[in-house]
């Protein structure tokens, strides 16, 4: 033994979430990883593992010769591939003194709820994250504007790379799981009024059981909140994009059935038809081109010759 002290704390979580997982289970798995780590360290007298007050599993290292992150490796790995369960290990760093040691607990909490960035199933140590006072999540009104338009413009890939860089300036800092939810919210937001604009059925983005919020509330890290916000993301802008398709090859029907019906007009023009269907005569005859293969003209002129 050594003067010297390291803490790890160790969380446990079920593969299942929300009400699928009850108190008694969780108190299992807890029991259950609990014996696993402990037998791990049988052997190491300098070593010793009890439970703080949030239930979490600490270990206490007292053996300066113990490679604890290598150790916390291995014990990552088997209570994943024994109890099928997510799990999240944050190190402090090596402390001396007996009055430090709550230091290094402290900063294994730290790196602990790092997982939200790192995601789970990892081993953070304290000593390899750089943390700030703040990280500023914020929206800005231009902001979801920009967002709020490659959904309408049906950009799936726009949208995504919108979140990814929303959430690239949290990369290496400390934030809460509170405020990765509360930004997701607003994104969430800005999807639903555009897909209440665009008179789309929320039932064909979030499936039947339409409880996106509920469903961010359930989330607790941030891989997993972007993979999710792009997700609905793309399936409304690709939702859009398909309603946006069905639109344009409807007006462009009801053009040809027109041109159809006048086309022995001497006056009959782009303009006087994109009037007709309250249009932008530009947009119509890209529109025209692109459903038809051929320009307005082309398409009267041949029309009129047959």
């Amino acid at each position: 033994k050594t003067d010297s002290f390291q803490v790890a704390v160790v969380e446990v979580f079920h593969e299942e979430t929300g009400e699928a997982v009850g108190e008694e289970k969780r108190l299992l798995l807890s029991m259950l990883s609990f014996d696993i780590i402990r037998k791990f360290f049988k052997e190491d007298e300098g070593v010793h593992v009890f439970n703080d007050y949030n239930q979490r599993i600490v270990v206490l290292c007292n053996d300066d010769t113990i490679d604890l992150a290598e150790c916390c490796e291995s014990i990552k790995n088997m209570l994943i591939n024994r109890l099928k369960c997510f799990t999240s290990i944050g190190i402090g760093n090596p402390r001396q003194g007996t009055d430090h040691i709550g230091l290094s607990y402290k900063e294994a909490c730290d790196a602990l709820n790092y997982r939200i960035i790192a995601g789970k199933n990892q081993v953070v140590h304290y000593a390899d994250i750089v943390f700030s006072q703040e990280v500023q999540l914020d929206i800005k009104n231009n902001s979801i504007d920009t967002f709020s338009f490659f959904l309408k413009s049906g950009l799936a890939e726009k949208a995504e790379d919108f979140i990814e860089q929303l959430y690239a300036g949290t990369k290496g800092e400390l934030i809460t799981i509170e405020k990765v939810r509360g930004l997701a919210c607003n994104i969430l937001s800005a999807i639903l009024n555009v897909l209440i604009e665009s008179s789309i059925k929320l039932g064909d983005v979030f499936g039947e059981d339409v409880r996106p919020f509920e469903a961010v509330f359930k989330i607790d890290t941030l891989p997993e909140m972007k993979e999710f916000l792009k997700g609905v993301a793309v399936s409304a802008a690709r939702t859009i994009n398909s309603l946006q398709g069905k639109k344009v090859r409807k007006l462009v029907q009801d053009v040809q059935e027109y041109i159809a019906e006048n086309f022995s007009d001497c006056d009959l023009s782009l303009s006087e038809v994109a009037r007709k269907f309250f249009v932008n005569p530009s947009y119509l005859s890209r529109i025209f081109k692109q459903e038809t293969g051929q320009t307005f003209i082309e398409y009267l002129m041949k029309l009129r010759m047959e």
